[in-house]
């Protein structure tokens, strides 16, 4: 069965194609109160000190020990080792992330487990409401202090607001650029694909090279948010690294590659489900290759992914009165 796959493009193309778009005064008022209802400093020192507090730190060596014993034979070994990973907060998260897909089931149930934990607990719409503040003000020392906390933010959309606030400062802070450039070179995976995602949409076309190399990196997760930002400035490299990653991260992390990959076929997306086998997995990706190799000589990335104009629409749903509303640009 084909995916109908419009709201989804609709909402990628947000994430994509102009990061800064979404802020609107509107928008920046209700980050403020977002923040302020849960008594946090909007001072652009208070911010600062909001993603300080979740930057990395700690005994690693430490963390990574807990993290092993997630998978020991014995059980109060496990729960000792839990309950304490998730007491030491954002500084545990790197080690669970790559814990989440650990070969022993053990260690990946009680990883997510940790992180649904800590997630609850950082409550990621203040880090999104703080970054889009952030990346409004762009004060000195900002972009060291997002990339700092990056590898700790859990949840799509937190991320996505630090590479938002990342790419306003690359965008128009020359000073704290440099300090994206050197994260391309960071040990921290997630600061290396903030940085990479931050100055690719930023149009910082002398770090290209550099960026490119992220596609070979070790961590799928930084192939996947490198490959995608390489792919909407029309790389056509990132192309079959993204289809690789098919078979190497969970569905639920590839959406915005199925969304692509289908933006970019078409009516001539092969006709194969993803499936949930391991089979049906490699099945799906053997076919995107497939496409890939016969669609990428003459295949227009530039006119694929170029979003197109918009109406300005807005539609409303009142459901209480049972009526729906469509707007104009002028809300009329």
């Amino acid at each position: 069965m084909r995916w109908s796959l419009g709201p989804a493009l609709i909402f990628y193309g947000l994430l994509t194609a102009n990061p800064l778009s979404a802020v609107t005064p509107d928008s920046l008022e209700q980050a403020r109160q977002t923040l302020k209802s849960a008594k946090i400093d909007i001072s652009d020192k208070g911010l600062l000190e909001f993603f300080q507090s979740r930057a990395v730190q700690g005994d690693f060596k430490k963390i990574n020990e807990l993290v092993r014993k997630l998978g020991d034979d014995d059980f109060s070994v496990r729960e000792s080792a839990a309950r304490n990973l998730t007491r030491m907060g954002a500084s545990s998260i790197p080690a669970l992330l790559t814990a989440r897909r650990s070969p022993d089931l053990e260690v990946r149930r009680r990883a997510i487990k940790c992180l649904k934990k800590i997630n609850h607990r950082s409550k990621p719409r203040l880090v999104t409401a703080a970054a889009q503040l952030l990346a409004h003000s762009k004060p000195e020392g900002s972009a060291k202090v997002l990339l700092q906390c990056l590898p700790t933010i859990i949840g799509e959309e937190a991320v996505e607001s630090i590479h938002r606030a990342l790419t306003a400062i690359a965008t128009t802070k020359k000073d704290q650029r440099q300090i994206l450039i050197d994260s391309l070179d960071s040990e921290l995976g997630a600061a290396q694909a903030g940085a990479a995602v931050a100055l690719s949409r930023a149009g910082v076309t002398t770090q290209l090279e550099s960026i490119r190399k992220l596609l070979n990196s070790p961590d799928p997760m930084v192939r996947l948010q490198v490959g995608l930002a390489l792919a909407h400035r029309h790389e056509k490299e990132a192309i079959p690294v993204l289809i690789q990653l098919c078979s190497q991260l969970p569905r639920a992390r590839l959406w915005q590659v199925e969304d692509l990959l289908y933006q970019l076929a078409i009516e001539k997306a092969p006709n194969v489900p993803f499936g949930q086998t391991e089979a049906s997995v490699k099945k799906f990706q053997e076919a995107w290759m497939s496409w890939w190799a016969k669609s990428s000589k003459t295949l227009d990335l530039k006119a694929k992914l170029t979003p197109k104009g918009t109406l300005g629409y807005t539609l409303i749903a009142l459901l209480d009165e049972g009526k729906i509303l469509e707007l104009d640009k002028k809300n009329k």
